[in-house]
């Protein structure tokens, strides 16, 4: 399973409208009425129980208890807009449900929203860097060869 988006309908309400708007001034390549939800890391086990760990769109992580696709799509979606009717991050001090589902973060760390989200990190581009060495690698060769052939014709005349 990759990256989770969830559709809003063609008429979301004010929560979703506002989580839409501000993953677009955010950088987030969403398509129109789309939620970027997160990206699941995995199945895990806590406390005995089965749990789904998801990476939300700002970086944080949050544990779902839950193995269920279709369900963690929903309740991860929940609680991003939870977030927004409360206006505040949730932390690991907040008892979180949606659908009889908790929610919960799974380490005291994943709290806290990373300084640059994975969405929005940067690739750097190598093309140039790598044309630049393989023209430096070319050049090196050539006077490499020129130099050798160079030596073969001092050398040549030295014997006669």
């Amino acid at each position: 399973m990759g990256t989770l988006g969830y559709g809003s309908g063609d008429d979301p309400d004010d929560a979703a409208k506002q989580l839409i708007s501000n993953q677009r001034i955010a950088g987030y390549g969403v398509l129109e009425n789309m939620i970027l939800v997160g990206f699941p890391l995995g199945k895990i086990r806590d406390n005995n129980s089965d749990w789904t760990k998801l990476q939300l769109p700002d970086g944080r992580e949050i544990g779902i208890a839950s193995t269920e696709d279709k369900k963690i799509i929903e309740v991860a979606r929940e609680f991003l807009l939870a977030e927004v009717r409360a206006g505040r991050l949730f932390n690991d001090q907040d008892v979180i449900s949606f659908q009889n589902v908790s929610v919960k973060f799974l380490n005291w760390f994943d709290q806290s929203p990373l300084a640059t989200p994975p969405w929005l990190r940067k690739q750097r581009e190598w093309t140039w860097p790598l044309i630049a060495l393989a023209l430096g690698l070319g050049l090196f060769i050539a006077m490499r060869a020129l130099g050798w052939v160079v030596d073969g014709f001092v050398n040549s005349r030295s014997e006669a």
